[in-house]
């Protein structure tokens, strides 16, 4: 019962660091965000090494040895690029690039950021890393790398805004712009236009595992639309499950939504074990 309960949500809902953020382009219209040591505080972490860039974290950890703090994916259209927040310098990344598998290694600048032009299994083409200051790094595809950089690294205030209504202790969390949002499930109406989403865990919760998905309207005219979408669709989604055997009693509440100052957000709490399928779930889809 619980699995049916979590596919019905997970099928139509597949939708940092400060010093990260701040340096997001102005092009970006989506961004995930992962705090490896804090995931790794979640029983389950397994499921995040094997679906997301916390698998490749401990082994640049363990070559390089450094301590990595948050690591994101950017996206601008079709293209990706990946920063990091950790204490590795140059030096470091020079002499354990053959233990990375990283060939060809050459030195690089870019509006005044130092950093290295390299091959190896990481990426199709040449790829480059870049040193972008205050234990920051920019890594990717050698073209979209320099197409990221030269459309401005600071700035980007419609992400920023999204984030800022986050928890702030969440071990993953992000934003998908209106360019994006749209694309997801349920949200076909036209009300929602961007969507922010978070990751906790609580310890000491019966249901420790805290989840929070903010959706924005289009308008203030569109909230309230929003909201009846959203708690319908939720009831809708108990109501086919009850249909199917009887809900659990943590599950029973472990999906509510409210309408707050400006948006409509969707709270999760989930146990361990019920956390660990939906995100398997989800995080497969995700890769696929």
């Amino acid at each position: 019962m619980k699995r049916l309960l979590l596919l019905l949500i997970l099928y139509s809902c597949i939708p940092l660091s400060a010093a990260l953020t701040a340096n997001l382009g102005k092009n970006v219209d989506a961004v995930f965000i992962f705090h490896p040591e804090r995931l790794a505080q979640f029983p389950f972490y397994s499921i995040f090494k094997e679906y997301t860039l916390c698998g490749k974290t401990g082994k640049i950890e363990q070559a390089a040895k450094i301590k990595i703090s948050a690591v994101a994916m950017a996206f601008s259209g079709n293209d990706t690029v990946f920063l990091m927040e950790s204490n590795l310098i140059q030096e470091q990344f020079q002499k354990t690039a053959t233990d990375l598998d990283l060939l060809n290694l050459q030195p690089v600048r870019i509006q005044n950021h130092k950093g290295f032009r390299f091959s190896g299994s990481l990426t199709a083409g040449s790829a480059i890393l870049l040193f972008t200051g205050k234990n920051q790094t920019v890594f990717g595809e050698e073209k979209i790398v320099r197409n990221y950089m030269g459309s401005g690294i600071k700035g980007n205030n419609k992400l920023n805004s999204c984030l800022a209504f986050l928890r702030k202790e969440a071990a993953a969390y992000g934003v998908l712009t209106s360019t994006r949002a749209g694309k997801n499930g349920f949200l076909q109406s036209g009300n929602a236009k961007d969507i922010a989403f978070s990751l906790s865990r609580i310890n000491g919760m019966p249901s420790p595992v805290m989840a929070e998905v903010l959706f924005f309207p289009v308008s203030q005219n569109h909230l309230l639309p929003l909201y009846r979408e959203i708690k319908n669709y939720i009831e809708n989604v108990y109501r086919s499950a009850g249909t199917k055997g009887q809900i659990s009693a943590e599950m029973r509440h472990a999906f509510t939504v409210t309408m707050s100052y400006g948006f409509v957000r969707l709270d999760m709490a989930l146990t361990d074990a019920h956390a660990k399928d939906f995100f398997r779930i989800l995080l497969s889809q995700w890769k696929n």
